[in-house]
């Protein structure tokens, strides 16, 4: 991949990643959660190295992270990752161009609910309360 094209896709893919920060900060902070943010670095072959935002929500009931996993998997177009704490159960998010973002479990089914406020408050409750 050229120079300008793998900067181009890390510009988009960053802008995605960004966009969906600041939704899932917005929807965590309305349901009266405490949002804390932080910055891990994401190595790959062809896009190079980049620092993306990771979103650690607490809850009354326990934690979750939205952690993106990089760009270049599952196809590309990008996942994030949202996981419970200590548990580690998980949802991905597939980065597409309609619709944005869907979610599949760590199966790898397709969630039956588009990514909404509401799914990511469902996902959120529920990857916390998974035993």
């Amino acid at each position: 991949m050229k120079p300008a094209e793998a900067a181009r896709i890390r510009e988009e893919w960053l802008g995605a990643v960004d966009a969906l920060r600041q939704q899932v900060k917005g929807w965590a902070e309305k349901q009266g959660w405490e949002v804390d943010q932080s910055e891990r670095e994401i190595v790959e072959e062809d896009l190079g190295a980049y620092n993306v935002p990771v979103l650690e929500i607490a809850t009354p009931e326990g934690e979750v992270f939205l952690q993106p996993a990089g760009h270049d998997l599952l196809g590309g177009g990008g996942r994030v990752d949202l996981y419970a704490y200590p548990t580690l159960y998980r949802v991905m998010l597939l980065h597409k161009d309609e619709p944005n973002w869907i979610v599949m479990t760590g199966s790898g089914l397709r969630w039956p609910h588009p990514w909404s406020e509401s799914t990511f408050v469902e996902l959120t409750e529920g990857l916390i309360g998974a035993e």
